[in-house]
């Protein structure tokens, strides 16, 4: 009887254990900021700059917002800064009105220790990759490929 109920019990906490690692990746904080990051693009929402990583973007073109700021000054990493908002507001703006059926599958594809690269399906069924990184204790993210 005592062999019976440990296995039940085991039983019970592996099919727990499942349902919580299928949901988890569903609710993972890197998902939402991806799907919060394309709704605001989609729909035209200036606010998306506040969860643009902008530091990545900068070191993807060799470079770094010290040094920008140092070259150019702080006026010039704010014009970069505006003109990548409205590149991107501008490049989902097609999708305004079916970003939530347009970009599925989202899934985590690998995580560090301060970021995730999260993949998605995007509209022309191409697999694409974000990068969500921790910067000053907000989750950031920017287009990422690999």
């Amino acid at each position: 009887m005592r062999k019976l109920s440990r296995l039940v019990v085991l039983s019970l906490f592996l099919a727990t254990s499942f349902v919580l690692i299928s949901c988890s990746n569903k609710n993972d904080p890197a998902i939402k900021i991806c799907k919060e990051f394309i709704k605001k693009a989609a729909t035209g929402d200036k606010t998306l700059k506040d969860i643009i990583d902008f530091e990545s973007a900068a070191q993807k073109y060799g470079t770094s917002e010290q040094e920008v700021i140092k070259k150019e000054g702080a006026e010039k990493w704010n014009t970069i800064k505006d003109d990548m908002v409205t590149t991107i507001l501008s490049t989902f703006a097609p999708l305004k009105n079916n970003y939530a059926s347009a970009f599925k599958d989202f899934k985590v594809e690998e995580k560090g220790v301060d970021y995730w690269i999260v993949s998605y399906l995007n509209p022309a069924k191409e697999r694409k990759m974000m990068m969500v990184k921790q910067r000053d204790g907000k989750l950031k993210a920017y287009f990422f490929k690999r």
